[in-house]
């Protein structure tokens, strides 16, 4: 899953996020179906978060750019570790 899927569910799902931000659901929607959050949005909800006291922290915006070599998977390249 995406670092956006993973921090809308995390905050509730779509719905409470699009009011905890006065936006659309359908816009928050496409946000998880892409994989992203637009930073502006990103500080919006860092923000709430801190109020609220939310489990959200500027690191989840970060995709791992790192490789788990047993697993296969790729990293934020798209290329496999050629190790």
């Amino acid at each position: 899953m995406s670092y956006a899927f993973n921090i809308i569910e995390r905050l509730g799902g779509t719905r409470k996020v699009a009011r905890m931000l006065g936006a659309a659901a359908s816009t928050v929607q496409s946000w998880k179906e892409c994989g992203e959050i637009p930073a502006p949005r990103q500080r919006e909800l860092l923000r709430i978060a801190k109020r609220e006291a939310l489990p959200l922290q500027a690191e989840d915006f970060f995709k791992d750019d790192e490789e788990d070599p047993q697993s296969g998977d790729v990293g934020a390249t798209g290329q496999k570790d050629p190790t």
